[in-house]
């Protein structure tokens, strides 16, 4: 499943190249798509696997599960969205590299903005509008 089909993704990178801007802040804007991921324990998140995405759709697997963000040095200027996508009342809380600070709990169809400015994690909760 992807938010964009390949056509509706080339045309908006044509849309961003005609304003002037190259390719690298283009991917940093789009990224790969998305990821989607079934957690089945306490999962720490990793930049080489999981953010190389910018929307990381994780399914808790039939339970509340806590995610741990990686460094925040290593992520510095990284923003993107977490997105619980269970199927039930299954509650994501993400945390920080050293699982003490929660940074958000994220419910059943709800997302996380996230930004790390490479000292401290920031998240912004997103609902569905949708009912």
């Amino acid at each position: 499943m992807s938010f964009l089909s390949g056509k509706q993704r080339n045309a908006l990178k044509a849309s961003i190249r005609d304003t002037g801007l190259d390719d690298k802040f283009i991917h940093g804007v789009i990224g790969d798509s998305h990821l989607d991921v079934t957690l089945t324990t306490k999962t720490t998140l990793t930049k080489a696997t999981h953010f190389t995405h910018r929307i990381l759709r994780l399914d808790p697997g039939g339970g509340a599960r806590t995610v741990v963000l990686p460094t925040e040095a290593d992520m510095d200027g990284y923003m993107g969205i977490i997105v619980n996508a269970a199927d039930a009342a299954e509650t994501l809380t993400v945390k920080e590299d050293g699982d003490s600070t929660t940074i958000a709990t994220i419910d059943q169809d709800e997302a996380c903005l996230l930004f790390c400015d490479g000292t401290n994690w920031w998240g912004i909760i997103l609902t569905s509008s949708i009912t």
